[in-house]
């Protein structure tokens, strides 16, 4: 069984930068310096699409 792609988001709003989830890939990003997310702060679940807004698992917005 396959995992589900997992991305790392950038969670300022203005800011469109995502990539695929490496856990050895630098976790800042590269154009505006905001630390990644791959999973949701609150309960832990993962940004499963490069254009995540909320979590799909508590409705949390990730985007500030």
């Amino acid at each position: 069984m396959s995992e589900e792609q997992r991305w790392s988001i950038c969670p300022v709003e203005d800011c469109e930068f995502a990539q695929e989830f490496d856990p050895d890939a630098p976790a800042f990003c590269p154009d505006c310096g905001m630390e990644l997310i791959s999973q949701c702060p609150s309960c832990k679940g993962p940004v499963r699409l490069e254009n995540q807004v909320n979590c799909n698992e508590c409705g949390l917005p990730f985007k500030e």
